[in-house]
């Protein structure tokens, strides 16, 4: 029931956000957001989170030691606070964990077209392909100015960049020698038609390549801060800075309480039945058919495995019939009885639930 209630009530979104800049905890600030059938988006907590900085740790050998958000997070009534997220280490706002999934690098640039118009600026997330952060992405540039082509830009990011005749790779994961290595494209890039696109896919049917005198394809290496022309005119590139971006993952489950206390109850049940003994005791009075008017009275133990205490189980249920003295007869003179070892059990496993291998007193009542 509370699993059921959870996936009706629950929503899960991911948002990217780059360094500076902040997230409002609306439906349309997601990346992506799915929710339960009876969830209305006009019960999210309108907190909003700004990305203040990223720390990122690495080995010599560019293996990941350690991740931190720095964020600040402020509610609906103004207040704010600066909070840590890292890797299994949530934060909680407005009620849902927010766990950070993933961080990269996203290349402030400027583009201006071939009448000098800045047609685009800003930071472009580049997605990391392997562990030293060769990061790939896609720069849409629209048409600002009429008659111009739309631009494509599309290559890597390399953070510790090794440029060689043969090609260019990256060294490492942190920014020791950004360089932003691009393919250069002019087109339609479809951005007028109206129909969402995939930002990380440029899609090159209604567009041409760049490239040079010798019919080679043209590639662009810029450094941090530095500015390139584009080929045929299109206008120029420049790369301002390199900040970080994380992935972030909101979750909110109202059943995660229930779900949580009632796993540990059926834990502790589990745990109970395996540590606790189980026994069966029987009381059984039967009259004696030679007239004489007495009763005989049969107590038994049983124990599903070897249990010590079972004896004294069945002494206590004894000791408990009135009339009986503690030594098993009215008078005190003795049991009329067989007694027999209450630890022992049957070593057939069929007959463990009779009487068989018990403890067996027969008391006589005048």
């Amino acid at each position: 029931m509370s699993v059921a209630t959870g996936q009706l009530l629950h929503y899960r979104g991911q948002a990217i956000i780059t360094e500076g800049r902040g997230f409002a905890n609306s439906v349309v600030d997601y990346d992506s957001f799915e929710n339960g059938a009876l969830f209305r988006p006009s019960t999210l907590v309108p907190f909003t989170m700004t990305l203040d900085s990223f720390e990122s740790q690495f080995t010599a050998g560019a293996q990941a030691r350690d991740f931190t958000a720095n964020v600040t997070v402020t509610d609906p009534d103004g207040t704010s606070s600066a909070e840590t997220i890292k890797v299994n280490h949530p934060l909680t706002a407005g009620g849902a964990k927010v766990y950070l999934q993933g961080n990269g690098y996203a290349p402030q640039v400027t583009v201006t077209d071939a009448d000098g118009e800045v047609a685009f600026a800003g930071a472009v997330p580049f997605i990391p392909e392997d562990d030293v952060y060769t990061s790939r992405g896609v720069i849409k540039v629209p048409d600002v100015s009429p008659g111009l082509d739309q631009i494509g830009l599309v290559g890597y990011l390399l953070p510790t960049a090794e440029i060689t005749d043969d090609g260019a790779l990256s060294l490492f994961p942190q920014p020791f020698n950004p360089r932003l290595v691009l393919d250069v494209w002019s087109g339609d890039l479809g951005l007028d038609e109206g129909a969402p696109q995939n930002v990380y896919r440029l899609d090159t049917d209604d567009m041409t390549a760049a490239v040079d005198e010798d019919g080679e394809r043209v590639t662009l290496v810029v450094a941090p801060g530095e500015t390139v022309d584009l080929p045929d005119g299109m206008g120029t590139l420049t790369f301002e800075e390199l900040p970080r971006f994380v992935g972030l993952d909101l979750r909110y489950d109202p059943a995660l309480a229930w779900i949580l206390t009632f796993a540990l109850a059926a834990l502790g049940g589990l745990v109970l039945s395996l540590f606790m003994p189980r026994r069966r005791v029987w009381l059984r009075v039967t009259p004696t058919t030679d007239g004489s008017g007495r009763t005989v009275i049969s107590v038994a133990g049983l124990a599903r495995h070897d249990d010590a205490g079972l004896q004294g189980e069945v002494d206590a249920l004894v000791a408990a019939i009135p009339g009986v003295a503690a030594s098993g007869d009215p008078s005190g003179a003795g049991s009329t009885g067989p007694r027999r070892d209450a630890s022992r059990r049957s070593e057939n496993p069929g007959t463990e639930n009779r009487p068989d291998s018990t403890t067996e007193r027969e008391k006589a009542e005048g």
